[in-house]
């Protein structure tokens, strides 16, 4: 399949209180289990981090070219070496969405310029597919003053996914996030 997976490992991790991606979830790190469940989807994979650790997982890294603007950095950072025009984005604090669930989020993308899932009333979009086509509007964007990703989303073509496109997949437990360690401990090894 012709899609570029990127996954944004460069979060300042601030309630967990260490780096997410590398926490140890169901017998190994956080990212490595999101990579698992993107490398059947994805002839490309990158790594969005300025964590030189992130090296031992064999893929490229991307480090962020702006400072202190949250996960948009990384998006604007990534997406021109993406090689393909569309990108499957994932946070790597996302680690039970699973191949499956991706794949039908790719599947239901067609031409829209960004596909989104909803869970509990709220747009996900760190996990979802994007158009790279849409990097120059979204870096003007910014450099209007908007950076938070939530908004930014709103101005493209934009499908938003809802448990009825989804059939049996639980958003809930597919895009459950995992920032404590409470929510590690909840998760693991439940589903």
């Amino acid at each position: 399949m012709n899609i570029t997976g990127i996954i944004l490992s460069g979060g300042k991790s601030t309630r967990m209180g260490t780096d997410k991606g590398l926490i140890p979830f169901n017998g190994k790190p956080m990212i490595e289990t999101v990579i698992d469940h993107m490398l059947p989807l994805c002839n490309q994979l990158l790594i969005s981090t300025n964590n030189q650790e992130y090296q031992k997982f064999g893929f490229e890294m991307i480090a962020d070219d702006y400072e202190n603007m949250g996960p948009i950095a990384g998006i604007l950072s990534s997406f021109p070496h993406a090689k393909n025009e569309r990108i499957l984005l994932i946070s790597c604090d996302l680690p039970n969405a699973s191949t499956s669930f991706l794949a039908q989020l790719i599947f239901l993308a067609k031409d829209f310029d960004i596909t989104l899932p909803v869970s509990d009333g709220l747009t996900q979009p760190l996990c979802g597919v994007y158009s790279k086509k849409i990097i120059d509007q979204l870096k003007l964007l910014v450099l209007n003053g908007e950076t938070k990703l939530q908004n930014l989303v709103r101005n493209f073509n934009l499908r938003i996914i809802e448990k009825k496109d989804c059939g049996d997949f639980d958003l809930k437990i597919e895009l459950a996030n995992m920032n404590t360690k409470t929510d590690i401990l909840r998760y693991k090894k439940k589903y």
